[in-house]
């Protein structure tokens, strides 16, 4: 994805996301290429429609001299569809 906003760096992002397991285990890598460019790390786990995410981003330039870094967590909850409750048509015997 490239990004080119007003008042800010033209930037190029390169994620890969793969899981395993049904999404039991889910795992990443991303790198962001640019005036900052920076380097993340993915990983998580899905529980019943619980979704779970740690990532982590390292800046690659100057300004990580200055911080450890960034820590998220995301959770995500995925509402179930609703079914279709209609019976099956049953077949007419004669």
């Amino acid at each position: 994805m490239s990004r080119n906003l007003r008042y800010s760096p033209f930037l190029i992002d390169a994620n890969l996301k793969f899981s395993f397991l049904d999404e039991q285990l889910v795992g990443g890598i991303g790198y962001t290429l640019g005036d900052n460019s920076r380097a993340s790390l993915l990983l998580g786990t899905r529980i019943n429609q619980l979704r779970i995410y740690y990532s982590y981003d390292v800046s690659l330039g100057d300004f990580q001299q200055y911080n450890n870094g960034s820590h998220e967590i995301t959770l995500v909850y995925r509402i179930p569809r609703k079914s279709d409750t209609s019976e099956p048509a049953t077949p007419v015997v004669e």
